[in-house]
């Protein structure tokens, strides 16, 4: 196991075959070089109940994320556009 702490975020990478962290992460790295993720703060909390198996929630969400480029005339993309603009109120 491989933990690594990037601008306070821990990565572990529980493959031992695995590049090292600073090789994988170079292109974020180098994208934001100038920027001070460290001072990022939480300006928003929503948490959620749902009654649903945990790995069903994340992939609907996930799969929700991709409705914009994948179906883009999708009946879910009203939807997924008003969840995420709720959710950054």
């Amino acid at each position: 196991m491989r933990p690594a702490i990037w601008h306070g975020w821990v990565f572990v990478n529980i493959d031992g075959q695995a590049q090292p962290f600073e090789d994988y992460m170079a292109p974020a790295m180098k994208a934001y070089v100038d920027w001070d993720l460290g001072a990022l703060k939480l300006v928003h909390y929503q948490p959620f109940d749902f009654h649903a198996a945990w790995k069903l929630v994340i992939e609907t969400f996930c799969d929700t994320y991709h409705v914009f480029m994948v179906a883009s005339r999708s009946s879910c993309r009203a939807d997924a556009g008003r969840l995420f603009h709720d959710a950054a109120r």
